[in-house]
């Protein structure tokens, strides 16, 4: 009987750390989910590596793709243990001092990337985006077991999500690039559904705060054969691509204890989380990677924090405004002269204005980066 169970002790043993029947268990998850992200990020690495043959590639897709599940299912072990120590306690290391035991329907704030919660998200709610760079919601309903779907509605915009999680935007993936919502005042409420009846309803305001003045980041652009510094960079700069080809930004803080720093403009956000910080990242092996920039104007962001994965303190941010043109666009020289015009016909009275496209929209006014239009109406 005692050999029984010193060997039961011993195969427990063996799968505390998976269940989290450890002392400190969302520090054991945090800790897997640290070690996938890392996984993940060098498995993309060697995807985009020049030189990788098909089958190669095919291979680390099936290994991202087995990462990939291994993080969701850490985040939901550490997500349960995270519910369920708000639910036993008035107040926890979240600051979840308000939860309401009695609420059917729950909102978190989560990390867009894995999908973890971050903070809870009640009526006043207020953030510092820059703490929360991967920004989305996420809609639990912890006393009604069959909610099939949720609508979130946004400002002026609906967006439903059909399969749990539910969350304000697609499933995390480590290639999202989050909301970036503008600061001000957000206006929210979330219906949950169960076979087409609204099961639960929760309406709540959040506001985001303003972000801290931009200081300590030199910037420069590089180029990614000979990994030479061409020029520093200017908060508002132009560059000729035609001139200045197979570049990237490189982001070099004053501060000594930083973790990692992120870059992001609309529709592209990338994390370094080690020197030298690349706007589009190394190959692993120290070799730059070529970005490829849009013609245009654009405004690239740059956080820097204390900790990985853009978490921990914000210790400096800077904003860059580049104009970036290609002077081998061809321009017909010299100008040909408009012939004349005649008199004007009369103008037809405008047809009403249809409603505007919601992916469109929703990207320009509230820089919403991952919002599928199947899954966005705008809302009556």
């Amino acid at each position: 009987m005692r050999k029984n169970i010193i060997f039961l002790i011993f195969v427990l043993s063996l799968f505390a750390p998976v269940h989290g029947w450890s002392a400190e268990p969302l520090d054991g998850y945090q800790r897997r989910i640290e070690v996938l992200e890392q996984k993940l990020e060098r498995t993309q690495k060697k995807m985009i590596r020049p030189g990788e043959n098909r089958e190669r590639r095919q291979k680390l897709r099936r290994k991202n793709k087995r990462l990939h599940l291994k993080l969701k299912h850490f985040v939901s072990l550490a997500n349960e243990y995270i519910l369920s120590q708000m639910a036993s306690h008035a107040s926890d290391s979240l600051g979840a001092s308000s939860h309401r035991e009695d609420s059917a329907l729950d909102l978190y704030v989560i990390d867009g990337r894995t999908g973890l919660i971050r903070a809870p998200l009640e009526d006043g709610s207020a953030f510092d985006v820059h703490q929360y760079p991967f920004f989305d919601i996420l809609a639990v309903t912890p006393t009604i077991q069959d909610v099939d779907s949720v609508s979130f509605e946004l400002i002026h915009y609906r967006i439903e999500d059909n399969e749990a999680p539910f969350t304000l935007l697609p499933d995390p993936s480590p290639n999202t690039s989050g909301w970036d919502p503008l600061p001000g005042r957000y206006p929210l409420s979330v219906r949950a559904f169960e076979k087409g009846v609204e099961v639960a309803m929760r309406s709540l305001e959040f506001s985001i705060n303003e972000a801290p003045d931009p200081s300590g980041i030199s910037l420069s652009l590089v180029n990614t054969h000979s990994d030479a510094v061409l020029r520093e960079l200017s908060s508002v700069d132009s560059v000729d691509l035609r001139i200045f080809p197979n570049v990237s930004i490189l982001a070099e803080p004053a501060q000594q204890n930083v973790g990692s720093v992120l870059f992001r403009y609309p529709g592209y956000s990338r994390v370094e989380n080690s020197a030298p910080f690349l706007l589009a990242g190394d190959d692993g092996e120290g070799d730059y990677l070529e970005w490829d920039p849009p013609v245009g104007q654009i405004e690239i962001e740059i956080l820097v924090y204390s900790e990985r994965r853009a978490r921990g303190e914000l210790l400096s941010s800077r904003t860059v405004t580049l104009n970036l043109r290609n002077s081998d666009s061809p321009t017909p020289s010299p100008t040909p002269s408009p012939s004349p015009s005649p008199s004007p016909s009369p103008t037809p009275s405008p047809s009403p204005t249809p409603s505007p496209s919601p992916s469109g929209d929703l990207w320009a006014d509230y820089q919403f980066t991952d919002v599928s239009p199947s899954r966005c109406t705008r809302a009556v």
